[in-house]
Order: C-alpha cells, then structure tokens, then sequence
C-alpha cells in the first residue's frame, strides 16, 4: 500500500473514531482512494438486491382476492380497511389478501436467486395467514401453527414461526403471504419481520463485521475466523419496530452479501430509493415511516434513516434527492436529520428531483413546465418547453437546495449538484445562468451523464439496431458509425469536454453512467439475447475503463454507476450483475469497476 494511501486510511479511521461513529475493527473502509460512486438499484419485491435481513420491508403491495388461494384479483372490498402503517385491520369475510417477496427472480434455466435455508417470521398480532414458496408452505390460525397445528412458540412478547424453504423448492412467485382473517384492531396482524438464513461474522455481538456473512444452522454461506463467532441474524438483527434508530450502527441492518458489493464506492447515489421520478411528498409527515409494511411505495419511496446508515457502515459520502413536491418544513426537516445523522466525516451531495429534461417522468417535467408557464414566472413565453424547463427547476433548485444546506453546521460538507443534458447542451447552459445570483452561481457541481450505446427508442432506423451484431455494437459503442446513437465513446468524450467548459470553477461529475443499450419489449429476441451476450464480453470491460478513463482526462471527479445488481431484461442490462449471488468475476462491467479504482 502506498504512502499516500495509508495517511487516507489513517485520517478516515481516526475521524470515525472521534465523532461517535466507530467502525468495528473488521470494518476498515475499502473506499478511501476512489473516485467512483455508484446508484443503489430500485427496492422492489422483485428486483434482485437481497438488501436487508429482514426482508419484508421488500414485499410488494397487498393484492385481494378471493379465498382460498390461488387468487383471483378483485378490487378492495369498501370494509377491507389499512392500518395507519399499511397494515391490514380487516377483512371481508371470503377475500384475502397477500403480498410477495423475492419473486420474479428465476434465470434462465429456471433457478432461483434469493436466499436459501430456514426463514424465520416475528410478529404481532392473531389471524390466520399461510406462508411460504408453494413447494413448502405453513398455516398459522390463532396461535396454532400447522401441519400439526401445535400452539406457536414466542419470544419477547413475539411470534415466532420457522419455515424451511431449500432452492430446490423456489419458484417464480417467491415467498407468499395470504392473509384469510385478522382480529379486530388493535390486535390484527402486524409488524412482520421475515429473517433471512444465514449471519455475520463478529468477536462480540457488539463488534460486529456486518460485511462477512457465515453459516448458521438456518443456513446462508461463509466462515468466521478463528478469533470470531458467528452470529445468527435473528441475535443481531435491527428490530424497526423497537429498535432506536440510533442502533442502526450497532446492529445488523444491511444483508452482508448485499452491502459488500458497494464496499468500492467512494459515494452512494439514493435516488432510486427516494423514488423522486413520482414522489407525491409534500409534508415531512408524508414520508414512509420505519414501521409501515413495506418500502416499495412508487410515490413514497424508502425511509431516509436507511440511507444514512448504509453511507455510515460504507463511510462513503452520500447524495440525496429532494421530491420536487416538498414543502419548506420538508426540506428543512430533511437537511436537519442528514445533518444530525450523517457521519460528520462524509460529504453529502444534494440534487433537486432527477433529470426535470425527461418528459417520461410522472412529476418533475409537469411540474416544472407548469410553474414555468405561470403568470409572474418571469420566464419568457417564447422560449421552448425544454429551457423553460431549464430554467424554473435550475433557478428552483437552486433555492430548495440552500434551504437544506443551511441546516449543517457545517455547510462546506454539502455540494449542490444541477444536471445537465447531455444532447442539448442549450438546455445545460440555461440551467447554469438560471443558479446565478449576482452573478455567483449557487451551485458547486456540474452533473451530467456518462451513458454508453445505442437505446433502441432513440435511433432512427430501429430495424437496424435489431440487426446488430455483437461486433457491431461495440463498433457503435466506439464511434457511433452504424446508428449515429450519440451514445458512443467519441460522443461521449466531446460531452464531458464542453460541460467542463461550461462547468467552469464547478465540480464535473456524473450522476449516472454506464452501458445504456435498450432492446425494448419491440425488439425480436435473437436482438435480446445478443445485447445480453454484449454485457458479457470482455470489450464492454474495455469500453468502460475507456469511458471512466476519458470523463477523468476532460477533468470530471465523481462518477456515479448505475447500478450494482439489476435485473436484465428487454428494459435493460443497467446492473453490473444480474442476481444478487452471481459471480463478480464473471461479470466484465464489474471487473471494469475495480479496475478503474485507484
């Protein structure tokens, strides 16, 4: 290790260590020299991130049917009623409810990627419910649990219910739950804890490596050292319903096989877990709440404290977004717990919304169009929607952003982000102008994306990016001679040298990028499977070392990837990995990444 490097190392763990942050001895920071960050994927019932150790914060949201199961949807029943957490407090005597977890994750020659071995479930609560795979599955009825129907077992004032469910029994639909009856309030099912198989390696349960996973009687992989036990999750685990959040950097929150693939990154980009693209929050009151059933709302998004405390574990610096909805007490109340929250060693970015150019989006392009085009505005009419748009979500952001600054004690750790547009660079310039007070920008980054290869939406002659060959797309990803995509390396190269220009004192980075090569669900599936082959050849680790390579030569400083694990399909091939527990040295985006770090 080099001088340089270890006088880093010694700063980050000596700041840690003095703020009240400690980290456990096994938790040295392995981000201390790099320059990329990376997005967290979306948190959805189906996507492929196992991301915590409980597990039904990632159930998706109810469905009602008729029972018994199998369902047939149904709409809501007017007496089917929903706690203040989302919990339900009744039900229509013959419908049922249920949710999903850990589907939709099979690939293609049928095997299921979620965690396997014994789960166990905690809760609140009398009803009767099922759960399980469908291959194993258990009944609980007023205290009794089947086949045998034997009284349920409890542990602090808890339920508690084992189920063994091996790969071999994994399906399609995940793991099920359907709800066919609950008491009457407040004594209905509620507050569900779903732990996974497996542990975390630590010398005591206070001194924790929560990113080394082991093996328990309940399954899960990995072994501890000599000097070390391993702690089943259940002993260990984050309780959200009484545990403070305060013990988030003590306890278990993170599943181990999850949180170490981001153990590179120097940054964490949350926008996908603020869901700000369709974000209604208006009040800080609105937001999702540790104790709701769920975390997947598309409108609500993920509690804020997860996100501080991934950056805490990781000590990489954090970038949040503001809903574009939120009122002053919103993004003040918010700037007061990242600033109370957040390890005051870390730099927290901050954007208004995401990407107010795209027009696809449920909130941001409406929202700012229509204040632009609002009398006393003071943005010309005769401008196009784009730079109204430009210009009302820069000037706004702007003013948002300041608000949550000044809630630090120490404003200088936060930077304010403005994203560009990398195909009008009118649409860059007139955001830019828009931040300027007295001629001072109120800003301090420049974002703009860093996206590789041909989306199949965006060219001109789709038939012929269905007649791509492999060779071909990385001849398109070089220099654009088959489609003109202005997605290739040589595009990408002259972006980054004009927003560095335009940037001028600002920071250049990148909010996003990657490969961005979209098939579409209109795209002949010979077309699929080859820009799926594309993802797993060797020059796409090239094209990004390239990539990475030329943002820095232009001047740019932090990247962010986008992502770590997402799912690969016709919508595309975004994540370094395609399941959780694949390989990473099987996958040449991911080797690029490490590459590419100092």
């Amino acid at each position: 290790m080099s001088v340089y490097k270890l006088f880093v190392l010694y700063m980050v763990i000596g700041l840690c260590c003095t703020t009240g942050f400690a980290l456990s001895p096994n938790e040295t920071p392995q981000n201390v020299t790099s320059t990329l960050g990376t997005n967290v994927a979306p948190f959805n019932s189906n996507t492929p991130g196992w991301v915590l150790v409980d597990a039904f914060p990632k159930t998706g949201s109810w469905f009602f049917s008729t029972c018994p199961p199998p369902p047939t949807p149904v709409s809501p029943p007017q007496s089917t009623t929903l706690d203040a957490n989302g919990w339900i407090s009744a039900l229509t005597p013959g419908e049922c409810a249920g949710t999903l977890v850990f589907n939709n994750l099979l690939d293609d020659q049928g095997v299921a990627h979620y965690p396997a071995g014994t789960y166990v479930l905690l809760f609140e609560g009398e009803g009767r419910f099922t759960f399980g795979d469908g291959t194993n599955e258990v009944l609980y009825e007023n205290g009794m649990v089947g086949p045998n129907m034997t009284p349920v077992e409890t542990q602090n004032g808890l339920k508690r219910i084992t189920l063994d469910l091996p790969q071999s029994g994994q399906g399609q639909d995940g793991i099920s739950f359907f709800l066919t009856s609950v008491a009457p309030a407040p004594n209905h099912l509620r507050n569900f804890r779903l732990l996974v198989p497996g542990g975390v390696c630590g010398v005591s349960p206070t001194q924790l490596n929560r990113f080394k996973s082991c093996s328990t009687s309940r399954g899960g992989q990995g072994q501890c050292d000599a000097n070390e036990t391993c702690y089943d999750f259940e002993q260990v685990y984050f309780d959200r319903f009484r545990d403070a959040p305060a013990l988030m950097g003590n306890k278990v929150v993170f599943h181990p096989a999850y949180i170490q693939h981001y153990r590179p990154y120097r940054a964490i980009r949350y926008m996908k877990w603020s869901r700000v693209e369709d974000s209604q929050l208006v009040n800080w009151s609105d937001r999702v709440s540790m104790h709701e059933v769920n975390f997947t709302s598309d409108t609500r998004g993920f509690p804020y404290e997860y996100m501080i405390a991934m950056s805490n574990q990781l000590r990489a610096d954090a970038y949040f977004n503001i809903p574009v909805l939120a009122n002053d007490g919103f993004i003040e109340a918010y700037g007061r717990l990242v600033n109370d929250h957040l390890d005051p060693a870390l730099r927290a970015y901050v954007e208004y919304g995401n990407e107010f150019f795209n027009s696809a989006q449920a909130v941001p392009w409406p929202e700012a169009l229509a204040a632009a085009n609002a009398s006393g505005s003071g943005i010309p009419s005769s401008d196009s929607d784009l730079i109204k748009v430009a210009k009302w979500s820069s000037r706004q952001g702007a003013a948002v952003m300041n608000r949550w600054r000044n809630q630090f004690t120490n404003p200088n750790r936060v930077t304010r982000v403005l994203a560009g547009f990398n195909p009008v660079s009118d649409y860059t310039q007139a955001a830019l102008d828009a931040t300027a007070v007295n001629g001072v920008r109120e800003i301090d980054a420049l974002a703009m994306m860093g996206y590789l290869g041909p989306d199949r939406r965006f060219v001109d002659d789709p038939a012929r990016f269905d007649t791509l060959s492999i060779d071909e797309l990385f001849e398109e990803i070089e220099d654009g001679r088959h489609l003109n995509s202005e997605a290739s390396l040589q595009d990408l190269g002259d972006v980054y040298d004009e927003a560095q220009t335009m940037a001028g004192n600002l920071e250049l980075i990148l909010y996003e990028f990657g490969q961005h090569i979209v098939p579409t669900n209109s795209a002949p599936q010979p077309t699929i499977d080859r820009v799926r082959a594309a993802n797993r050849d060797s020059r796409m680790r090239i094209a990004y070392e390239q990539n990475i390579a030329r943002f820095r030569t232009a001047g740019g400083t932090m990247a962010f990837h986008f992502l770590v694990e997402d799912v690969w399909d016709h919508n595309g091939f975004f994540g370094l990995l395609e399941f959780q527990d694949e390989d990473p040295v099987q996958s040449p985006k991911y080797q690029a990444i490490l590459n590419a770090i100092p």
